[in-house]
């Protein structure tokens, strides 16, 4: 299907409140791209298992993304039926997991060693200026009702192709697909993208009632573990005990920002005291579930998850060297009783660490990376 740019703004590239249309030949369908999230997105929304597609982690989350965010909506005889959220990139991101050339060299991290192959040739050479779609917290997904429309998803496709070539992008990336979304995998791959490899998350699935029922279906291992670091906390004089965020805002920004530091991540205090900021505006306190471990006044460990209806999403994580097993006590012992007490069915901990995740009750997720270069024909 070929189109025409039915509303010409200039290179949507280097605009920062651009829109555009993309239409079909037919007159039938049409791409709007925005970078203002529209009334619909958040309509369907509330519909949707996704969370990450929900306003509360769109806002709240968005930010860290590199890149102009952009909303693609697409309609049928006037009436939205698929809607995308995509980043355009002019150049290579920081963080390696954003970056398209990094994905395809095989610089990001892995659950087991891989052999790294050079791109097919349709892939080499740079592959910016780029569209990435994807959205906050490793993950990407479609919404609407034609986001389950094989026919939608397929027009949808070759509409993004043909905005993607009229903005001068020299690829567009689908990354961190979960299963879940079988209809826009299926449909990517029919389109022609390319296959990258990536990485798994983790889920948990709280199949039981009770944590006496949780903690018996993990290994003995695991089992004597949990009891270990307990008793090694509270010997410590260490106190576990839940909490309001808002009220030590401070210390958990310090314990993120060595977290990040151990790990090599960028640790920029004003972006992370952003997003703090945003996450205790966009989320209340029943909807904030937020563990410590403190030695008299001071926190020396927390975790930090949001919930979404009957799941809770992991995000924040942090310890001083004094709380040492504190991540397995609160993570996964803690976490997992209170959400059991908030009646949530599952715990998205999203990606690394993978083994001592899947160890501790969690599956892995199988993530898929779709690539294409945008060309003029959408015969890929």
């Amino acid at each position: 299907m070929h189109g025409e740019l039915a509303e010409d703004r200039g290179p949507v590239m280097n605009r920062r409140h651009a829109t555009a249309a993309v239409r079909s030949q037919e007159n039938r369908g049409v791409l709007a791209v925005s970078n203002r999230r529209p009334f619909v997105w958040d309509e369907w929304a509330t519909q949707a298992t996704n969370f990450a597609v929900t306003p509360q982690w769109l806002e709240a989350i968005g930010p860290v993304v590199p890149g102009m965010p952009h909303w693609l909506i697409y309609s049928v005889e006037g009436v939205p039926r698929l809607g995308l959220h995509v980043r355009l990139l002019d150049a290579p991101p920081g963080e390696s997991r954003y970056d398209i050339e990094a994905v395809l060299r095989g610089d990001i991290p892995t659950l087991e060693p891989r052999m790294v192959t050079a791109p097919p040739d349709q892939l080499s050479g740079t592959c910016y200026p780029a569209v990435l779609a994807m959205l906050p917290g490793w993950t990407c997904g479609a919404v609407g009702p034609g986001a389950a429309e094989p026919d939608t998803l397929a027009a949808a496709l070759e509409a993004v192709n043909r905005w993607a070539y009229s903005v001068s992008a020299r690829s567009v990336s689908f990354l961190y697909i979960p299963d879940s979304e079988h209809a826009l995998n299926t449909a990517l791959l029919e389109f022609g993208a390319r296959p990258v490899e990536l990485y798994p998350s983790c889920e948990m699935a709280l199949d039981f009632t009770t944590i006496d029922e949780y903690r018996n279906q993990l290994s003995h291992g695991r089992r004597q573990d949990l009891r270990r670091l307990r008793r090694r906390i509270y010997r410590a004089g260490l106190v576990i005990g839940a909490e309001e965020l808002a009220f030590v805002r401070d210390q958990v920004l310090e314990l993120r920002l060595s977290f990040l530091r151990k790990f090599g991540l960028p640790a920029d205090r004003a972006m992370q005291a952003r997003t703090l900021g945003r996450i205790l505006s966009r989320y209340s306190p029943e909807d904030r579930v937020f563990n410590t471990v403190r030695q008299g006044e001071r926190i020396v460990a927390f975790s930090l998850s949001l919930r979404h209806g009957p799941m809770l999403r992991a995000v924040w994580w942090g310890r001083e060297p004094q709380a040492y097993g504190a991540y397995f006590v609160l993570l996964f012992d803690e976490l997992v009783e209170q959400a059991l007490r908030l009646g949530v069915t599952r715990i998205d901990y999203g990606t690394l660490n993978w083994q001592d995740k899947v160890s501790f009750g969690c599956r892995l997720v199988h993530l898929q990376g779709l690539i294409w270069r945008p060309r003029a024909e959408t015969h890929m």
